[in-house]
């Protein structure tokens, strides 16, 4: 995946197990992005990241939530506590569930036995609406040499949106292009598939989402789960 683009780390987040979980750290004239944040236990791979690249929290200028759910979100409150400067870039029904994530909370833990939700992603705490921004369908933020253009894709989640890059040529896609594996990341054939969690999951939405993203022209659609295609 190196040759995705210089300014563009792919971290794993070992969540549950390696190479399932990425966050994609964006670098821009000395700023940085993060897209998605995964778990609370993520955060120290992400600041790993930022130490090995020879950037401070300080740095952080975005973070960038494809949508809410707790593998792509979770961490959001605890990043922020390391990046002062950072702002959270969100779908609006996005950024009222950050804001108040007593909701996903409580739908999550009616999901996992007792014991796991903890286990898999700690306390999840409000993320201050003054350090939310919320992004509408089609807007385009310019961010140094590049803009990132939002543009929302119902499908796996009503409140799901990904961002078309100017300057790697790429789509963060968040789950909106399936599940995935590369031969870079496992060995085999490159596949995707799609994600279909309940209880929001529309299929024809879905087929339009995926349809948005290969109409961009990009190159690379980055996914969360795992990996550059």
């Amino acid at each position: 995946m190196s040759a995705l683009h210089p300014s563009i780390t792919v971290i794993d987040c070992h969540y549950m197990s390696p190479e399932k979980a990425a966050v994609f750290m964006v670098e821009e004239g000395g700023r940085v992005a993060f897209v998605d944040n995964n778990t609370n236990f993520a955060i120290p791979y992400l600041l790993d990241a930022l130490k090995a690249a020879g950037r401070q929290p300080e740095d952080v200028e975005y973070v960038i939530v494809t949508h809410v759910h707790l593998d792509h979100a979770g961490g959001t409150a605890e990043l922020l506590k390391h990046c002062p400067n950072a702002t959270v870039l969100a779908h609006p029904k996005t950024a009222r569930h950050l804001a108040d994530p007593s909701r996903i909370i409580a739908g999550a833990r009616m999901v996992y036995p007792d014991g796991e939700f903890d286990q898999l992603y700690g306390e999840i705490l409000p993320v201050p609406e003054d350090r939310i921004r919320v992004m509408g369908d089609g807007e385009v933020l310019d961010w140094g040499t590049r803009s990132l253009r939002f543009f929302y894709t119902k499908g796996h989640a009503s409140h799901h949106f990904c961002v078309h890059d100017s300057g790697s040529d790429a789509v963060y896609a968040g789950d909106a292009f399936g599940l995935g594996r590369t031969p870079e990341s496992r060995p085999g054939k490159s596949f995707t598939v799609c994600s279909s969690s309940p209880p929001e999951f529309d299929p024809e939405e879905a087929r339009k989402s995926a349809h948005a993203i290969v109409d961009t022209g990009a190159t690379w659609a980055l996914s969360t789960h795992f990996g550059a295609f």
